[in-house]
């Protein structure tokens, strides 16, 4: 387990966190303009008190199993446990279209499964051998997409490029989906924009980043913002500049020496202060609704509570889909015309959206196989963390966490198979057996003779 300070420090980052995500939900974007396009729960805190604290016990008990190891992979974990866990415990708690004691179970039962991915750091990790001048090939393939990865997205869509905005994405999101559904936009496209913005734009930046060379930041930023002009999707730009901040941060919290040592604790503090606290004051301060808080608050962390709470809402009482709209659609025939998302989708907007409205691992698990779905889905999750795990032993274990952390970005809304292939999560973990191996440091001998050297 961990020390006991430790303990105490995440306690309190989890506890900020719950009760300040349930404060600027219930304060700033409940009641605000984005009601007018999302059927946003209507959550009076103060009646519903005892569901609420009971939500927040729920929250703290991954702290019983949380050890205080290193693995890289603790990064996704970490930050799956803030953006998933927590919101999910508060939304489902206070979802009122459910009996108490249905509400309450399944808000257990996502702990459960938080506890069955942590299986990953309680089996040891495996050695697993480089291939031979695996360094050089790998370093040249990144090179090579470097180079015309977006020289070709530019030529073959340079209409991409004509009117890009950060604000105005959904329409064209959508003449992007209908151009993919009747085959005049190549649907290899869309997944290599996810490939170079989701892994490989967040790898350049964090490596340039820790061995200080900006060049590669710079050349990060431009390849995210190749795929995010041709994809109009936000996560593949963002996701370069978040593992970014995090990096920063992580480094300057070590240097001003806030005893915030080791991955998890060093996710939490920036989650907690950089994405969660700063953003809430800001606009209260501000008094201009949620500015910010709708950017972090509710798109990287209650969103994914509330869908889920929406998914087993609105799929409690229909038949399980056996992946039909997934990996298993070839064999198993849907009944549906739309897939769940686009069904979920149209349940929670308030017009003719057309909207996508992906989930987690966990709600996609339940969707798919009930209980028995959110199981499989966290035996994938954890056979995936000990993998990146095996794959970093005798490496920079901070270089790693970066690395991998847009995992946590990408799981929390999409499967986990879903992310591993189209959204670039098995290249991310690829790319890990590219970076350089840590140098051993000398054991100096513990007992050495009065006026005799240090020996190895």
């Amino acid at each position: 387990m961990t020390k006991s300070p430790d303990k105490i420090k995440l306690w309190l980052f989890v506890t900020v966190a719950y009760w300040i995500l349930a404060l600027s939900y219930n304060q700033l974007i409940m009641n605000s303009v984005f009601s007018l396009t999302l059927r946003l729960p209507q959550i009076d805190l103060m009646s519903i008190l005892p569901d609420i604290a009971l939500g927040y016990l729920y929250a703290l008990i991954p702290l019983l199993w949380i050890s205080r190891s290193d693995r890289p992979s603790k990064s996704i974990y970490i930050f799956l446990y803030f953006s998933n866990l927590i919101p999910i415990s508060f939304f489902l708690v206070a979802d009122h279209e459910m009996s108490i004691l249905v509400r309450h179970f399944r808000a257990l039962f996502c702990v459960l499964c938080f506890f069955i991915i942590y299986f990953a750091y309680l089996v040891p990790t495996t050695s697993i051998k480089p291939l031979r001048y695996q360094s050089q090939i790998g370093w040249g393939i990144i090179w090579v997409l470097v180079i015309f990865g977006p020289t070709y997205l530019v030529l073959t869509n340079p209409t991409a490029f004509a009117n890009v905005s950060f604000f105005d994405v959904y329409e064209k999101r959508l003449e992007l989906r209908d151009a993919v559904n009747d085959g005049s936009f190549s649907r290899i496209n869309v997944y290599a924009t996810n490939w170079m913005g989701v892994a490989l734009a967040p790898f350049l930046a964090v490596y340039g980043f820790q061995t200080r060379r900006p060049v590669y930041i710079g050349m990060a930023v431009m390849i995210a913002f190749v795929a995010f002009a041709v994809s109009t999707h936000k996560t593949v730009f963002f996701t370069t500049i978040i593992v970014l901040l995090f990096a920063a941060s992580t480094r300057y919290a070590q240097r001003l020496r806030l005893s915030i040592d080791g991955i998890a604790l060093n996710l939490a503090f920036v989650i907690v202060i950089g994405f969660i606290t700063i953003p809430y004051f800001v606009d209260i301060l501000l008094g201009a609704g949620p500015v910010t808080s709708w950017l972090t608050h509710f798109r990287i962390f209650q969103n994914n509570g509330y869908l889920t709470s929406v998914y087993m809402e609105f799929f409690g009482a229909q038949p399980i889909l056996l992946y039909a709209d997934s990996f298993l659609s070839g064999i198993i025939q849907s009944d549906f015309d739309l897939s769940y998302s686009r069904r979920v989708g149209d349940y929670i907007t308030q017009y003719e959206a057309r909207n996508n409205a992906n989930a987690n691992f966990l709600a996609d698990g339940y969707v798919n196989l009930g209980y028995l779905g959110m199981i499989f889905s966290s035996l994938q999750m954890a056979l995936v963390l000990w993998l990146i795990d095996s794959l970093a032993r005798g490496r920079d274990m901070t270089l790693v966490a970066f690395t991998v952390l847009p995992a946590g970005l990408v799981f929390s809304n999409v499967p986990v198979h879903t992310g591993l292939i189209s959204n670039g999560i098995a290249i991310s973990m690829m790319l890990i057996t590219l970076l350089p191996k840590k140098t051993p440091t000398p054991r100096l001998s513990q007992n050495p003779l009065p006026g005799a050297p240090y020996t190895a």
